[in-house]
């Protein structure tokens, strides 16, 4: 039941390890997302660096690999640091940082 002590214990268990599990894997799926969109003109062609056998997603922006490469950049590189300034601020973090600073 929401508002009980066990609902609250497991919604925070939840919110930590989620967070945490965003944490550590942020570095590497944005890499990964960046690079979808890293793209070198080798023999000619403008090829994907990450995998040389397909064109350049810039070449033709209706397809789904630009499609995905940019909603990707979208969610991870700018979406989760703003997850997480919005939920810092929802939870008062700012707040209290400015109260500690003040009384140091």
């Amino acid at each position: 039941q929401k508002g009980t002590q066990r609902y609250k214990r497991v919604s925070d268990r939840f919110w930590f390890a989620f967070l945490f599990w965003m944490f550590l894997t942020y570095p590497l799926m944005s890499i990964i997302t960046i690079k979808g969109l890293h793209c070198r003109t080798i023999a000619g062609r403008n090829l994907l660096v990450i995998d040389l056998t397909m064109d350049c997603p810039y070449e033709d922006q209706s397809s789904e690999v630009f499609l995905w490469a940019v909603v990707t950049t979208a969610l991870f590189p700018l979406g989760i640091p703003l997850f997480f300034y919005v939920i810092l601020t929802w939870a008062g973090v700012p707040a209290l940082a400015r109260i500690k600073e003040e009384e140091a």
